[in-house]
């Protein structure tokens, strides 16, 4: 069990060094790119708005959970359906944290064509829709932008690194926080158990392994970023690489959840096109480069090698998770271990996917001003002193792309 310990630890320390150069970026690219820049440029029709929706899309640090009420929000304020579908297809698949990691972990050969796959399938869904329009969709009417993030006070609220730090060190580390240990955790413990090449013999290779991958991808939640240690562990047990390519691919692109969220808010042609574009495109990328990218490591190989700045980068990010890993173990208290306080307000939570959810609607509602009792994925708990009606917590929940009732 120690060596396991240490095998894990040293996985993590190594992709921490990476991970945290990436939340680094992301949090100023998050910074510089409001959602009045991104509105504007998504809210015409035509090539040119798909165009650019993919192109925003692709840096953006946003996982499949956080990409589907952010991108039904922007088609929900009247962005066109071709260039919201666009943006819903490009964004989870990468992000400027998941690329720097994916060079580190697999290789840049990996990480490049993460970036060009999703810039291309997310130009395709886009344009397939705008050719294959659904007559019974139509634009809700546009509503108004709510307050931005503040950290504390409304001067803070406009500044470039208010809004850094609160997505590099708050939001994203709270949806990468509980997956990406798992992976980091699940690498380790495959590559300590399983002889090399295991896994690789019962997936078999080609388009068998792929197909395998694809029925597994499709309906399972992982992030990009949470992507790359399971990636990696499939890599280190000699995985093809076309598999591998389309699990990095389709598993961040879309889950269960997802599809649900598309075809509710958008209609059954979007859901055909964006489930389209994801499986013949993921299948033709893995078909094409599979056998032409090869697996290049910079992680993993010498852990018995670990500098100090690895050591310090693996501590620092758990400093950085810990405050979210411990939110996650506080749902698992027993109910008699609650203090008993006043008559409570309680609301039924549905959309809300990880930690970055979460994180997003608890901002929300501080930038409100709500005092909370409890919120998780599934509930929110006020007190009933909280002089503020039903609909207006339900408003607010749903101007954040959740469900909610009462």
């Amino acid at each position: 069990m120690m060596q396991v310990f240490l095998d894990i630890w040293a996985l993590f320390a190594e992709m921490s060094l990476w991970l945290l150069l990436g939340l680094v970026v992301a949090g100023l690219v998050a910074g510089g790119l409001s959602e009045r820049f991104v509105m504007r440029h998504l809210g015409s029709g035509g090539f040119l708005s798909t165009l650019k929706a993919s192109l925003i899309g692709v840096p953006l640090p946003l996982c499949s959970c956080s990409v589907i009420p952010t991108g039904i929000g922007f088609y929900k304020k009247g962005a066109s359906a071709s260039s919201s579908l666009s943006f819903l297809i490009s964004t989870p698949q990468t992000g400027i944290d998941s690329i720097l990691l994916t060079s580190g972990a697999l290789g840049w050969p990996f990480a490049l064509v993460k970036v060009i796959s999703a810039f291309m399938m997310g130009i395709l869904g886009g344009l397939l829709m705008s050719i294959w329009p659904d007559d019974t969709m139509k634009n809700p009417k546009p509503v108004a932008d709510r307050a931005q993030p503040t950290c504390k006070s409304q001067e803070k609220a406009a500044s470039f690194w208010c809004s850094f730090y609160e997505f590099a060190f708050i939001e994203l580390p709270a949806s990468l926080a509980k997956p990406f240990l798992l992976g980091v955790i699940l690498s380790a413990v495959v590559a300590y158990y399983f002889e090399p090449g295991s896994l690789s013999s019962l997936m078999g290779e080609g388009f068998v392994a792929m197909l395998i991958m694809l029925a597994f991808s499709l309906p399972l939640y992982v992030c990009s970023t949470a992507s790359i240690p399971v990636a990696f562990m499939l890599a280190q047990q000699g995985v093809h690489s076309g598999a591998i390519l389309l699990f990095l691919v389709a598993g961040p692109a879309t889950n269960i959840a997802t599809i649900l969220m598309v075809a509710k808010n958008m209609g059954m042609r979007a859901l055909i096109c964006y489930l389209g574009v994801i499986i013949l495109g993921s299948l033709l990328v893995g078909s094409l480069l599979g056998d032409i990218i090869v697996y290049s490591s910079l992680v993993g190989d010498h852990h018995e090698h670990l500098k100090w700045f690895h050591h310090l980068a693996g501590i620092v990010l758990m400093i950085i998770f810990s405050p979210h890993l411990l939110r996650s173990l506080r749902k698992f208290k027993a109910p008699f271990f609650a203090a008993k306080t006043d008559a409570k307000l309680s609301f039924d939570l549905s959309g809300l996917t990880c930690g970055g959810c979460v994180a997003k609607l608890e901002r929300a509602l501080k930038e409100n001003d709500v005092i909370y009792t409890s919120l998780d994925q599934t509930s929110l708990v006020l007190s009933a002193n909280e002089f503020r009606s039903p609909e207006d917590i339900i408003d607010i929940v749903q101007d954040q792309g959740f469900s909610c009732k009462q």
